[in-house]
């Protein structure tokens, strides 16, 4: 029998011998007499027996009592340090999150940010690109009006007077002009995105 066993079982093991005890007392006090056939001869047994088992029963049922008492405020308490660290463990959950969520956004606006980077700077280098072309057709433009000389333009139109000639190499000037203010623009907000 295990010791949780004997701690239930001995109230009852106690109250067992002390009615046996009290029935032993009776039972020796008055063996001597005759079973009685009046009422009211039984009645005194009962007194007798009421009388003594009473107190103990009230002391054993108000020790339960006082059991039950203690065992539902322990587990009251035991209950209170759970919710108590359920409560810390879901405000550092909850603190988790919020970090990385806050870690989140702004890891998905340095990549917006990288992206808005890569595709400026995919304009710049086309912008860059086309300006180098249009710097070697005025270039050669240049040269085939110094040289007196027949040209053709970029779409492939012959340039067959000087004048044909300045007219494309002035439209290439201001062509790059306007690139040149595009790529300040775009440096502009390259900036902009890095700051």
């Amino acid at each position: 029998m295990s010791f949780e066993m004997k701690k239930i079982f001995w109230p009852w093991i106690l109250l067992i011998i002390i009615v046996i005890i009290m029935v032993s007392l009776y039972v020796s006090q008055f063996y001597h007499y005759e079973w009685s056939e009046k009422p009211g001869d039984w009645g005194a047994i009962g007194d007798y027996v009421g009388g003594i088992l009473n107190p103990f029963v009230s002391s054993l049922a108000l020790f339960f009592l006082i059991k039950a008492y203690t065992t539902q405020k322990e587990e009251l308490k035991e209950t209170r340090l759970v919710l108590e660290k359920t409560e810390t463990n879901s405000k550092e959950l909850a603190d988790s999150q919020k970090a990385l969520l806050e870690m989140q956004i702004q890891q998905s606006k340095t990549s917006r940010d990288l992206m808005r980077t890569q595709h400026v700077t995919s304009k710049l280098n086309s912008q860059y690109k086309r300006v180098e072309f249009l710097q070697g057709e005025v270039l050669r433009c240049t040269e085939a009006i110094v040289n007196n000389r027949n040209s053709i333009d970029a779409e492939g139109n012959s340039l067959v007077t000087q004048k044909a000639s300045m007219t494309y190499r002035k439209k290439l000037i201001y062509e790059i002009k306007e690139i040149n203010e595009s790529i300040r623009k775009l440096n502009t907000e390259l900036e902009a995105i890095n700051t």
